[in-house]
This record gives C-alpha cells, structure tokens and sequence, in this order.
C-alpha cells in the first residue's frame, strides 16, 4: 500500500491557502490549513505530517520559528518555506534551520507539485530501505534471498558456516529455486569476496572448446584463435567460479575438470607451460547426480569432490509460507524499478498464489509477479491481471465447494467434486464444510499434502478461510 503523504500549508493569506488547497486535493493528497504559526504547532502536537509548506513573514511565529518547532516535533518533516521576499539571508537560514526548499512567491502550481512529488518520492525510498533493512534483521532477507521458512533458514545457515572454508560446494536444486544467489552468497561473505565472481552455465560449454573456455588459448593455437585469451578458471583466480548445470558436461569435459580440481594447475590450448590457478568452485544442478553416476553419466570422483559441502534448495512449493512474502519483495523490487503507481495485491491473491504449485519455482513466481504489476490498471493487482495460467486455477478455487462425504486418502487422492451447499440459513458453507469432515481425515489430508495449507485446502475442496477453522477446531 502507498505511503499516505499528509500536507500541512501555514500562510496568514486565506487566498494563498484556498489556492493550496485546491492544487492539492486536487493531486490526490491530503492537505490540512492553519492561518498562522501558532495554529499550526497545535495541529503538529496532534498528528503528524509528511510536510510542511509555511509563508515565511506572518504576525507572531514567523516561518523559521515553526521550521524549528517543526523539526523538534519530528526530525523526518520535509519543509518548504514561501516567501515574497528574495533575501539570500533568509533563504541560507532556512536551509541552515532544516528546510527542503526555498521558495519565491508567486509559486507556479505545477513547480511545488514537482518538487513536492519528489520529496514523498525521496520519502517513500527511504521507507523500502527501512523495510528491506528491517527484513535483513529478520533474516527474511538474506543476500538476495529471501525467506522465513525453516528450509530457507537451514539454508542460509549453511550458507553461512560453507563459506568460510575452501572447499567445492554442490547445490542442488529444480530449475527456478535460485541456485545461482546461493553461489553468489557464499562468495560474499567468504574470504574471497575481494576476488572475482565467474559464473558460467554447463549446458553452454561446448565439448570441443571446453578446454579453451575454460583453461584459455594461445594465439594461433587453432582457427579463429586470433589472440591469446585467458579461461574461465584464470579470471576467477583469487576468486570463485561458479558452474551451474554442472551435470550436464560431457564424461570427457568432467575428466579434464577433475584434473583442474585436484592439481590446480591449467594448460590454456597451444602453450608449453601449466598455470597455477587458485579458486573456490561452486557448482549446481538439477539432475540427480547420484543416479546419474550410477548409470555411468556423471564421474564418481568428480561426484565425491564435489559433494564436499552439499546444500539442497528446496522448490517453492515446500516453502509455502514464504510465498506471500517473496511476492511483496518481488512487488515492491517491480515498482520501483520500473516507476509503477501500483500500491498492492488484493487480498484473494495471496490465497491463489499459496494453493498454485510453482512449477518454475521462485523464478516463474517472479516472473508472475513482475507481469501482474506492469499490468495491472488499477491501485490493486486483482485477478484479472494474473496470467492465464494462474486466472484458470484460480477459478478453480472459487467457493463453495463441499464434499458429500469424506473420501478415502490415497497417493491418487483428487479434489473432490463440489456440490451444491445447504440453502437453510442457520448454517454457512464453511460450517456445512466442516461438519463433513472429522479430525482424522483433515490429519490425513495435511500429511498427503506434506503439510501446504494451500494444497490441503484443494484437496478438501474448501477455501483456506475454512481450512484453518478447521484447524483450530480440531486443534492441529
């Protein structure tokens, strides 16, 4: 939700403030009149204000004493003083005093709504960073991460102890959970940070340049090499090199990797003379290199140097609780860079965004959220905004939906078909949904969906809302 910006306007002329007034309203903010000093310090003592616009000659408290007084009250107060003089003395002790701006009268209207649209622009930047840092705090925010859930909390731990040592780091993870910022966390806050970050995609390295991508080349070492060029491991030297999708090397660039690992020495293509290269490597996946090693597609020694420090990240749908507040940090990222006068999500959308599986794991959620926004027409993201995706399922949720009886809960367990509810008044569907299910089929449910609020509630075929009365009836 935007930051309601409130105007308070001090000038001993009722013309001056009449004209306020209305230029303000008329933007959309909320504005509030005193006629002299003295009026306006009662008002700053009951409520407080955005900003302050004050006439700097008037009968008894004149401008500069109300910026004082205003700025005691509350050191956050923007002030812009209006004078009908141009004395330079005047304006220096303003600003001296505290003031935003300086202002000569007669003002043009649309130059104080430009300058005063800047200040609450300037204020509403202050506040995201007062939020992201109030986050930090919480640990919600974790060097691009973000998260409360207790996987996402193991995670940063293991982030945090993995990167004081030396040793190779496997994260594994589907496409989309962010394997990429768990790297780049790890290399911050070890004790190469200083040193360079290199990030290449395995699927990207050909076989037959491997050891030119990666060791480097002499110039003239083979066709098109019109210059020497150093490879990926020398550039990450005193640093880390990061290769995502490492699963997917060839056995013959694995092997040539390995021997990179274990002696710390390269041979770029067309030279004599091995290099000594000193790095961290961080590497990733999707696959199941375990299997993978099994049937002979991956190296066992490069899986077990590798494997030294493991960390799985889990998919967005096992974080359930951290996907309304990835969400508004995807939001709030949007809005800001792209200038967006969106301020929020309805409330219905949370409850789809919880329920929806997530595929594409926090990239497709982003990717979601950042549409949604651009999209959107209005002061809230309504469903209408979502993806045609995301609109399907959510009318797939739409209430009522009660169950005629409990059914049996299997591994194939689908959501049960909704039925018309009762018409009689003395009962609400969410009470008819409840008196059709006993606490040990609701516990069973819940274990089937491994404990997502938003997936036991499809399965039961009611809305979250009634899910959790359920819950608390039951007491679990």
């Amino acid at each position: 939700m935007a930051m309601k910006n409130d105007i308070l306007v001090v000038d001993d002329d009722s013309q001056i403030r009449s004209a306020l007034l209305r230029l303000f309203r008329k933007s959309g903010h909320e504005i509030v009149a005193a006629e002299s000093g003295e009026a306006a310090v009662k008002l700053l003592e009951k409520q407080p204000f955005d900003l302050l616009i004050s006439d700097l000659r008037m009968p008894g408290m004149d401008g500069i004493a109300l910026l004082r007084k205003a700025k005691q009250w509350d050191p956050e107060i923007d002030v812009i003083i209006l004078t009908g003089s141009n004395s330079v003395a005047d304006a220096v002790r303003a600003i001296k005093y505290g003031a935003y701006d300086y202002l000569e009268k007669p003002v043009q209207g649309e130059r104080l709504l430009a300058i005063v649209t800047h200040i609450f622009e300037r204020r509403q930047l202050k506040q995201q960073a007062r939020v992201l840092e109030a986050w930090e705090k919480q640990n919600y925010l974790y060097h691009g991460m973000v998260g409360k859930s207790r996987p996402m909390q193991l995670v940063f731990q293991a982030v945090q102890r993995m990167a004081r040592y030396d040793s190779p780091v496997l994260v594994v993870g589907e496409t989309g959970t962010g394997k990429d910022l768990v790297a780049k966390a790890i290399h911050q806050i070890s004790p190469r940070a200083a040193g360079p970050f290199v990030a290449v995609n395995g699927a990207g390295l050909i076989d037959s340049l491997f050891e030119s991508q990666l060791f480097g080349h002499r110039k003239g070492s083979f066709t098109g090499a019109l210059k020497d060029q150093i490879g990926l491991m020398e550039a990450a030297n005193g640093g880390s090199l990061f290769i995502d999708e490492v699963g997917d090397l060839s056995l013959a660039s694995q092997a040539k990797l390995l021997r990179a690992l274990e002696t710390g020495e390269i041979l770029p293509v067309g030279d004599t003379r091995s290099r000594q290269v000193d790095i961290r490597l961080i590497a990733a996946t999707n696959r199941n290199l375990a299997r993978d090693m099994k049937d002979g597609r991956f190296r066992e020694d490069l899986y077990y140097r590798l494997r030294g420090f493991f960390i799985p990240l889990p998919p967005l749908r096992e974080r359930e609780e951290d996907i309304a507040l990835l969400a508004k940090y995807f939001f709030r990222q949007t809005v800001r860079e792209n200038g967006l006068s969106v301020e929020g999500f309805e409330p219905r959308i949370y409850e789809v965004f919880e329920a929806y599986s997530w595929p594409g794991n926090v990239r497709e959620l982003k990717q979601a959220v950042t549409a949604a926004a651009i999209m959107a027409s209005d002061k809230l993201i309504v469903i209408g905004d979502l993806t045609p995706e995301l609109q399907t399922f959510a009318g797939s949720l739409q209430e009522p939906r009660v169950p005629s009886a409990p059914a049996p809960i299997t591994d194939r367990t689908q959501p049960v078909v909704p039925v018309a509810p009762d018409p009689r008044p003395t009962l609400s569907a969410g009470d008819l949904s409840i008196a059709h299910f006993n606490k040990e089929h609701v516990k069973q449910v819940l274990q089937l969906a491994k404990g997502r609020k938003g997936k036991a509630a499809v399965l039961l075929g009611v809305s979250r809302h009634t899910l959790y009365r359920m819950l608390k009836k039951y007491d679990l």
